[in-house]
């Protein structure tokens, strides 16, 4: 019988996953904004400062919601919890068309029983794109094909029936 506190750390593990990716998509976009307003000369420089170091922020809590996710998801697995969420540690190659059909090998962990390759912008929109073609190879390999993109960077994500990886930069592919 598996641990009562099994479910609670799941959860818990679930959320702090979905909240990194959240804070990554609006660490990119705080970025983006820095960017514009350092190119605006009148826009004082102490607000400029003050944006960098809300971005700064965001991005250093994206990182701190992953690494928990990843803290849990090993204490999850101690406590009996059956498979990992998946995790996705590589994407070749790291630039796709954005027409499409660009062939994508993803290699990570836990990929086992994947339903789904998701493309999700991470610039901003929230569009999260469904690839075709998903096949997996083993518990460690995906292959997939790209779908039509607006051009920008995407996290690739998965999802199994244990939940969907985190986004993380090693994920990343740009559509141009």
């Amino acid at each position: 019988m598996a641990d009562p506190i099994l479910p609670v750390l799941q959860a818990i593990q679930a959320s702090a996953a979905a909240s990194a990716a959240a804070d990554a998509t609006v660490a990119a976009q705080l970025t983006q904004l820095v960017q514009n307003l350092q190119n605006n000369p009148s826009i004082p420089p102490a607000d400029v400062t003050l944006a960098q170091n809300i971005a700064t922020a965001v991005a250093t809590n994206a990182a701190a919601d992953q690494a928990a996710a990843t803290a849990l998801q090993g204490l999850v697995k101690q406590t009996g919890g059956g498979p990992n969420l998946p995790a996705v540690t590589g994407v070749s190659p790291t630039s796709v068309a954005v027409a499409g059909g660009t062939p994508v090998a993803l290699t990570g962990s836990g990929f086992t029983g994947a339903t789904a390759v998701e493309f999700l912008l991470t610039g901003g929109g929230g569009q999260q794109v469904p690839a075709t073609g998903l096949v997996v190879v083993n518990d460690t390999s995906i292959t997939a094909v790209s779908p039509p993109l607006a051009s920008g960077t995407y996290d690739t994500l998965v999802t199994t029936p244990a939940g969907m990886s985190g986004a993380t930069a090693a994920d990343q592919v740009t559509a141009a």
